[in-house]
């Protein structure tokens, strides 16, 4: 679907809405709005729900992240190639959560969570793979593996910057992830890395080191 262009209005054109009819405003109001799911789902949360279910709300999203990390689960066999496209729409949930609910410690916690569960299960497959070179179908796809955690490296990254708008009081809650993230990152077999990977991971190893 193309992206619809945004419009500005001139001077003449916000004086004549404004003289418009309160009726007629509404009636706008509600054709436009209709066209933009977030923002009705803004409305909901602001103005009907009166801003008290944040904590509801990140619960369904972090329910939506467990039953979607079982379905990448190595005994389920999903292909690597597919995860990818699992972790685009959770991340794509926890994006839509933040901004209606402009809850910046939801986006860091329900990110974590997506990041340290798929970092913990790549690293099973690590694991499984070096005790049994046949594991899985046809070996491990390597290749899909580096882009998954490349995938997750580069929402660190952002989650480390986020970091400093969490109140410091939460940020206990959220260390023992940033721990699994830096034991992942330095459990990493630096050979097995390229240059500009492994600079990169050193780089963050050295960033979520900050934050413990």
């Amino acid at each position: 679907m193309p992206k619809r262009r945004s419009v500005t209005l001139t001077d003449e054109q916000k004086e004549a809405i404004a003289l418009l009819p309160d009726k007629k405003k509404v009636q706008l109001l509600h054709r436009l709005i209709r066209k933009e799911p977030k923002l009705v789902d803004q409305i909901q949360y602001q103005y009907v729900e009166l801003g008290e279910t944040q904590e509801l709300r990140r619960e369904d999203v972090e329910e939506q992240i467990q039953e979607v990390m079982q379905e990448i689960y190595v005994d389920d066999m999903k292909p690597l190639s597919w995860w990818l496209g699992y972790l685009r729409g959770m991340s794509g949930k926890i994006s839509w959560h933040a901004q209606v609910t402009k809850d910046v410690y939801g986006e860091v916690y329900l990110n974590l969570l997506m990041i340290t569960r798929t970092l913990a299960q790549l690293d099973a497959i690590n694991s499984h793979a070096a005790a049994a070179p046949s594991y899985g179908r046809g070996g491990v796809d390597h290749f899909s593996m580096r882009k998954v955690s490349e995938y997750c490296y580069a929402r660190a990254r952002k989650l480390v910057k986020l970091m400093s708008r969490v109140h410091e009081d939460l940020w206990l809650e959220l260390r023992p992830m940033w721990q699994q993230i830096a034991d992942h990152l330095s459990g990493l077999d630096e050979e097995e890395m390229y240059v500009g990977e492994y600079v990169e991971v050193q780089q963050l190893l050295a960033d979520v080191e900050e934050l413990l």
